[in-house]
């Protein structure tokens, strides 16, 4: 279990009902991902292979057990625990978003060159494909969502 420490006093979160792997429905959670589990190759953390459907459920289940848990540590305003793993799996290794970020990548390979520190940003997030590109800097970048820019990392 998890531990947050504030003012040296460790403090545990428990979840009121924790969700438990036959709770999950494998076709429900196979749809989620396209209808079938993806493939991950993870570098610094181990996945379950797509025919492992049992893995794919203890895994799916603790994922949405640690974003219960995260929900909760906000609402007490805690500061949040991180785990990528559990965050790849939830959102960034669907289909629809891996898709995203390959256009991505591919506009920033045409439009930049490599070690350049300016911006592709897309008018239209939800369709990048069909979306106007343009080359921007980050401050101007970060003027255009709203925000207020720091001063950029100056490179030795």
């Amino acid at each position: 279990m998890k531990t947050q420490k504030k003012n040296n006093k460790p403090t545990k979160i428990r979840l009121k009902r924790k969700r438990k792997p036959s709770e999950l429905d494998v076709e429900k959670a196979k749809n989620y991902y396209g209808g079938k589990f993806p493939k991950i190759k993870g570098k610094k953390y181990k996945y379950p292979k797509p025919e492992n459907e049992k893995g794919w459920i203890c895994l799916i289940t603790n994922a949405l057990n640690y974003q219960d848990k995260k929900k909760i540590m906000l609402q007490k305003r805690m500061e949040p625990i991180n785990n990528p793993k559990f965050e790849y799996v939830l959102y960034h290794c669907r289909p629809d978003k891996i898709k995203d970020r390959a256009q991505r990548n591919k506009d920033r390979k045409i439009h930049l060159e490599k070690g350049d520190d300016r911006v592709v940003h897309h008018y239209n997030q939800k369709n990048l494909k069909k979306s106007k590109t343009v080359i921007l800097t980050h401050c101007e970048h970060q003027k255009m969502h709203g925000k207020k820019c720091k001063k950029s990392k100056i490179k030795k």
